[in-house]
């Protein structure tokens, strides 16, 4: 989860805690239909939770997912023949760079 907020940027979120046996909406609507919620929104409140847990992008992150986006964009322009005259010979020495980067 940390890695989608880290590459995208994304807002904080909190995380929804759903009882391991009650995976999906047809169960709460079991749950209703069989009496032992009255409605939706009770069957929800007692499978679900927040837990205390969230996710925030960490800014270190952010700047390695730009540069491998970069180097996506490269390659895609490149292959998909928007920029023919890309020079590709970068590519590999600056992905070697950013993994032993993050070794040190």
């Amino acid at each position: 989860m940390q890695d989608l907020h880290d590459a995208r940027a994304m807002p904080v979120i909190d995380v929804v805690r759903r009882d391991p046996r009650n995976r999906c909406l047809a169960n709460d609507a079991a749950a209703v239909l069989a009496g032992v919620h009255p409605d939706f929104a009770s069957a929800e409140a007692a499978m679900t939770s927040l837990k205390p847990e969230s996710f925030k992008p960490i800014d270190e992150n952010r700047a390695v997912y730009d540069q491998l986006y970069a180097l996506y964009r490269a390659l895609h322009d490149s292959f998909g023949g928007l920029t023919r005259s890309a020079d590709l010979s970068q590519v590999m020495k600056r992905l070697l760079d950013i993994k032993y980067a993050q070794r040190t």
